[in-house]
């Protein structure tokens, strides 16, 4: 409100523009208000019942109660009046006769200079002059708040307000889930909102509200002194879509099918044909004339989104159109392409930008899958559910139930002729099982797919998934070395079909299972190899995660493990890869501690990754190997610190805040307290910049050893000596080993 204040000071049209409900008359009023004593004189007008020019103008006239003159056009006599007054006239409801008040607007301004006007309007009048307003619906809960920080939200604050003022108050212990599912179903709207909360005084409760709001239609209010426009949702949603054009009104009948926003391709995609009212050339400057009536709301980043009010009413003008399956088909084969498309990218450097683009796109994919839930479209709701669950194996893992109810749904709707497809889906659905602990749904899904592959006749090299699904079900469920042949195997095969990103995923998981399975050299080399490939060809998304393989590759050397472990966490921190991929390198992080004696902040974060678990629903519940680690880590801390203060500890960490987690795990515990890691810009490095093992290789490169003669020296793989030299070069600053031989001889 005071940037509108500061605006009406130095604007002469200033034009309140949102969508139909949102308060923009409740705003202009209040800026009446504010400024009306610094005028002569202050009319109200509301132009919702009038059209053209000539007729605005004769409304203004008696508005302004300023009699008729014979003969006299009610233009000239407007002027006659605020040619020489300071007038604040405002128009409300300028949509209705949008092209009659611009040209009505443009001319009082340009006659008299001290005419002021403040419009409303669902979209800005475009004469030269013009301030847009936006008015924007009021902040809805996020998805995953809890009830404190949903009570904050500005709709639920006016909910509860008008619900009280209803004579229905909301308690607490009745503030339930389906409160929240009305106010976000509101858009922020305060009419809805209003609305919501009249039905509530009549007695209803929310969950029969949400049960029969039947697009809006149940909102219905009877105060007095309602305009009758707001008396009900559903004549508002009517309003805004007869001032639309016949394209416009088109276009946003078949954009109802998204959901949680799209962008301007989508849109073309999805919605424009050949040629005819909707061509997708024509998608363009359509899409632009439905932000302007505030029917979408569009964000910096290109992206467009309709309120739940809006896009129901358009999804009932779709279905009187006879075009929804149409249109829905279109969707549904847009988000195939793009989990398709997405499933191969994410090695390369666009990675983490595909794992954003289809965390962005989940609600489209829900809405995908949904229409697929039928025997004929089934193929390909298992497709796109198949791409998104391996996409997404142990990364997106707040989906990963989700995406596994779809292919046991998809499964049973298909006919169980066996397809390359039916056994991507069942190997997926084994994976899921056995990192959620679920052994005997896995053992379920693993037999059917290794029959489906059989009656398919297909070789180890036709069907890699099924190498990969092998190996991983050795490594998760049996903590058995033998993992690593299949997972050899299924890295070579997915090689062979230039599956580049499968490949890798393969690579990562047998650097996983060496680092926990097999001896150090095997580890050492499957997670070098794993990094070399992923800095090779991937891009940062690949890199984190090699890094963590390596890291975990190298726990019998805690020097060399938890500097690559932090290494990861930082680049995941800094790609907003959360909070799997952190959670996985701070739990690695508090493993190692344990094993070295730091029980306390181990402690710390192993409660701090149970905390986070906990609130994102992302939980690794069953893997074996992973889940032997915690129970050591734990064994070990207690032994430390005794049972009672390993519990105090581990709650403690519980309760840490995200920034905090990440300080502590990112920290170095080796060093006095207050010591910092990372040497001040232009103050000398000192042999503290270095670990212990680090020292020691820098000296004996000083004395002229290879890195073999090294590794034989120190009892350690020439592999490790070459990690922490890579290590040595980024914490000195330094590029080959001369410079760390001078280096180490002035510390000496």
């Amino acid at each position: 409100m005071d940037e509108a204040w500061r605006l009406l000071k130095v604007a002469r049209l200033t034009t309140v523009v949102g969508p139909g409900g949102v308060g923009k008359t409740r705003m202009a009023l209040e800026l009446v208000r504010r400024v009306e004593a610094d005028y002569d004189a202050v009319a109200i007008a509301d132009l919702a019942e009038h059209s053209g020019a000539e007729a605005v103008e004769h409304w203004l006239v008696s508005t302004l109660d300023l009699g008729a003159h014979p003969g006299q056009l009610a233009h000239d006599r407007l002027i006659e009046y605020l040619r020489d007054k300071r007038v604040l006239l405002v128009l409300d409801n300028c949509e209705h006769v949008w092209e009659a008040a611009g040209d009505v607007v443009s001319a009082l301004l340009a006659d008299a200079p001290e005419l002021t006007v403040i419009a409303t309007s669902r979209r800005p009048l475009e004469i030269a002059g013009e301030h847009v307003l936006r008015v924007a619906p009021l902040a809805i809960p996020p998805p995953g708040a809890d009830r404190e920080q949903a009570a904050l939200s500005d709709a639920v604050v006016l909910l509860l307000d008008r619900a009280r003022a209803a004579g229905r108050p909301i308690a607490d212990d009745h503030y339930c889930d389906t409160v929240l599912d009305l106010v976000r179903w509101s858009g922020g709207l305060p009419l809805v909102l209003e609305l919501i909360a009249a039905r509530l005084g009549g007695g209803l409760s929310p969950d029969t509200i949400m049960q029969r709001l039947d697009g809006g239609r149940l909102l219905k209010g009877v105060g007095r002194g309602v305009s009758p426009r707001h008396r009900a949702l559903w004549d508002v949603l009517e309003w805004s879509y007869r001032v639309c054009s016949a394209g416009e009104q088109r276009l946003w009948a078949r954009l109802s099918v998204f959901s949680g926003g799209f962008d301007l391709a989508m849109a073309e995609q999805v919605c424009g044909d050949p040629d005819g009212i909707v061509a997708t050339p024509l998608v363009v400057d359509l899409l632009t004339g439905l932000v302007r009536q505030s029917v979408l709301i569009a964000d910096s980043a290109g992206r467009f989104r309709q309120l739940p009010p809006m896009r129901e009413y358009g999804l009932r003008q779709l279905q009187a159109f006879g075009e929804e399956e149409m249109t829905r088909e279109r969707h549904c084969a847009l988000m195939a392409r793009l989990a398709a498309e997405a499933v191969e990218r994410p090695y390369g450097p666009s990675g983490l930008t595909t794992f954003h683009q289809v965390r962005r796109e989940i609600p489209n994919i829900r809405s995908a899958l949904s229409f697929c839930d039928s025997p004929e479209r089934a193929g390909t709701g298992l497709r796109i559910a198949a791409d998104i669950t391996q996409l997404g194996f142990s990364f997106f893992a707040a989906f990963l139930d989700e995406m596994c109810a779809w292919l046991e749904i998809f499964l049973t709707r298909m006919t169980p002729a066996p397809s390359p497809d039916r056994v991507d889906a069942l190997a997926m659905l084994t994976l899921m099982r056995l990192w959620q602990g679920d052994q005997d749904r896995a053992d379920t899904h693993r037999q059917e797919c290794l029959d489906q592959a059989r009656r398919l006749e297909a070789t180890a090299d036709d069907l890699p998934i099924v190498s990969f699904m092998e190996g991983m079900h050795l490594f998760l469920a049996h903590s058995d070395s033998g993992c690593l042949a299949p997972l050899t195997q299924a890295c070579d095969a997915f090689d062979a079909k230039n599956a580049r990103a499968a490949a890798f995923r393969a690579r990562i998981w047998l650097a996983v299972a060496a680092g926990f399975l097999a001896p150090g050299h095997i580890a050492d080399q499957a997670a070098a190899e794993c990094l070399n490939d992923a800095q090779a060809h991937g891009g940062a998304w690949s890199i984190s995660w090699a890094l963590w393989a390596q890291g975990r590759a190298s726990h019998a050397d805690p020097d060399l493990a938890i500097p690559l472990l932090q290494q990861a966490l930082q680049l995941m921190i800094d790609m907003g890869d959360q909070p799997m991929g952190a959670n996985m390198c701070v739990e690695a992080i508090a493993w190692e501690w344990a094993a070295q004696g730091h029980a306390l902040p181990a402690a710390k974060l192993l409660g701090a990754v149970a905390g986070i678990q906990q609130s994102t629903g992302v939980v690794i519940r069953g893997p074996g190997p992973f889940q032997r680690e915690r129970e050591h880590s734990v064994s070990r801390i207690r032994a430390t610190l005794g049972g009672e203060a390993c519990t105090g500890a581990l709650h403690e960490g519980n309760k840490l805040r995200a920034a905090e987690i990440y300080t502590l795990a990112l920290s170095d515990i080796n060093r006095p307290p207050g010591c910092q890691s990372d040497h001040l810009p232009g103050a000398p490095v000192t042999l503290d910049a270095l670990t212990r093992r680090q020292q020691q290789i820098a000296q004996l490169i000083a004395q002229g050893l290879s890195n073999r003669q090294i590794a034989k020296e120190l009892n350690i793989s020439q592999r490790t000596v070459e990690n922490h030299l890579a290590q040595i070069f980024v914490r000195l600053d330094v590029h080959n080993r001369a410079q760390v031989a001078a280096w180490t001889t002035t510390q000496t």
